[in-house]
């Protein structure tokens, strides 16, 4: 019994860890994003530091319905109204495909010089089938790259255990590049 109790907590303490994730391609936000800098036309398909199975889009990002028809969107255009709206365009070889104002305290907010387009928080584990219980966060940020090109950042954290038994914290951060046309 001391045998198989000694094999437990090893393989407890050596199960016990943390994970963390990053892209190779990490190139830097700028230091302070001001919303005026953000206008101009971009790429909506996005570049990562790494080989994905499915193109990521920023119009993703910008709507999330489920019909919407992301690759037929070419370009994402960006106006600012004034100092507290976005207009957002998607643009697709016919034509303006969807046009969208989103206010400041509304649909974003602005975190360290970055827009927080999405964030969340809660509990893992209180659905059926799900491997951690414990707690998770999320953001989604949207800025601009030492280049001036359009960079989104999806960051989240999971920290609780694992089969209710061995302690886990994960955290991953994934970068995309959306090339700035204009």
């Amino acid at each position: 019994m001391r045998n198989l109790l000694t094999w437990v907590c090893c393989l407890f303490i050596f199960l016990s860890g943390c994970s963390f994730n990053d892209t190779d391609a990490n190139r830097p936000f700028q230091t302070s994003t001001p919303l005026k800098a953000l206008a101009g036309t971009y790429q909506n398909l996005g570049q990562s530091g790494r080989q994905t199975q499915h193109a990521t889009y920023l119009s993703q990002f910008i709507w999330t319905d489920r019909d919407f028809q992301h690759q037929a969107v070419e370009r994402i255009e960006v106006l600012v109204i004034d100092e507290h709206i976005l207009q957002v365009s998607a643009l697709g070889a016919s034509g303006v495909i969807k046009t969208d104002r989103f206010i400041w305290g509304q649909h974003f907010n602005v975190q360290d010089g970055l827009l927080q387009i999405r964030a969340k928080a809660g509990v893992a584990g209180v659905r059926s089938g799900e491997p951690v219980v414990g707690v998770y966060s999320g953001k989604t940020s949207v800025g601009l790259d030492a280049e001036g090109h359009g960079k989104l950042r999806i960051e989240s954290a999971v920290v609780g255990l694992a089969m209710a038994l061995i302690p886990v914290a994960v955290g991953s951060q994934e970068d995309f590049r959306f090339v700035r046309l204009k």
